[in-house]
């Protein structure tokens, strides 16, 4: 049976140590953490239907400044890069209370990740 996106991503986040994880908001109490969210848009169009869907993922991963999260931050876009065939943006929204880092790439319905 094949597994959602949800579950792919969980399943990567659980393999490099992010337990704490969730789609859409995260209602839990610890420091570091990780919430993925997705959003599609029509690709492939005939007589101006879309064919297919384009799912563009974003996984927010927070953790405290104390910890030193160099190699977490590899094994996120390694993970994508494994898993997806794919190269996340990666961008820095830290603010005074944490570090944060941003994860956005697309993949498309029935690509490798679903087989």
């Amino acid at each position: 049976m094949r597994k959602s996106l949800n579950e792919v991503l969980t399943d990567i986040l659980d393999g490099i140590g992010i337990t704490e994880n969730a789609p859409g908001l995260y209602h839990g109490n610890a420091k570091e953490y990780a919430v993925f969210r997705t959003s599609t848009r029509p690709i492939e169009f005939a007589d101006d239907i879309g064919e297919d869907e384009e799912i563009r993922v974003e996984i927010h991963y927070v953790a405290p400044y104390e910890k030193n999260i160099l190699e977490t931050r590899r094994s996120i876009k390694k993970g994508i890069k494994d898993t997806f065939r794919q190269i996340a943006e990666e961008a820095d929204a830290s603010d005074e209370y944490a570090q944060y880092f941003i994860y956005e790439f697309s993949v498309q319905e029935g690509e490798a990740w679903q087989d």
